[in-house]
């Protein structure tokens, strides 16, 4: 069997989207779809893909699985409803709650210290992505020294991404997300036709 997905990040980028961006395609628009686009998955196929991918997701840790969603799944999703008050999107409820239980778990970090939960989540969201953070510009929007603020992403940095020596929990989650999907057949080299 032909793996689906190039990568791991394919496989969980494909499978976090799926959901907010797949809807049923009349028999019209099924009709004259051009051959070719993206990887020939929608309606059910896409479904089952998603689905197998989500399977997979499932069987890690609640810390390792909100890691990859705050990575891998969109902030915010398309909201359709035309609103005048609608800003044509809203946030993602999986994607706000995974920053939710990251901030309960780096809080035993803090233990002793008083720290801003705004903060934490800021700098949760700032290390999983990759961003470098303002820690002036952090300081003044929670009120702390600025100082403070390149401690604590210290922090947060070494326990959710890890250091070149040691390993964070994003780099187990991916690790072990890789290691499923590729056990199931999911993920792969693909080879032509």
């Amino acid at each position: 069997m032909e793996p689906v997905f190039k990568s791991t990040e394919a496989a969980l980028r494909y499978a976090y989207a799926f959901s907010t961006e797949q809807y049923g395609r009349s028999a019209m628009a099924v009709m004259y779809a051009r051959p070719g686009n993206g990887l020939g998955l929608g309606g059910l196929d896409g479904a089952g893909q998603a689905g197998m991918v989500r399977a997979e997701i499932d069987k890690l840790t609640p810390t390792q699985r909100a890691v990859l969603v705050v990575r891998y799944a969109p902030r915010e999703l398309p909201c359709s409803c035309r609103r005048p008050c609608c800003s044509g999107h809203y946030q993602n409820g999986e994607w706000k709650a995974a920053i939710e239980d990251l901030v309960q778990h780096t809080a035993p970090l803090f233990a002793g210290h008083v720290s801003n939960v705004r903060l934490r989540a800021a700098l949760i969201r700032a290390a999983i992505l990759r961003e470098r953070p303002n820690h002036t510009a952090l300081g003044k929007e929670f009120g702390v020294d600025r100082n403070t603020v390149a401690k604590h992403a210290g922090i947060i940095e070494l326990a959710v991404v890890g250091t070149r020596r040691e390993i964070g929990e994003f780099d187990r989650a991916y690790a072990r997300i890789d290691g499923l999907l590729d056990e199931a057949g999911l993920v792969g080299e693909m080879h032509a036709a």
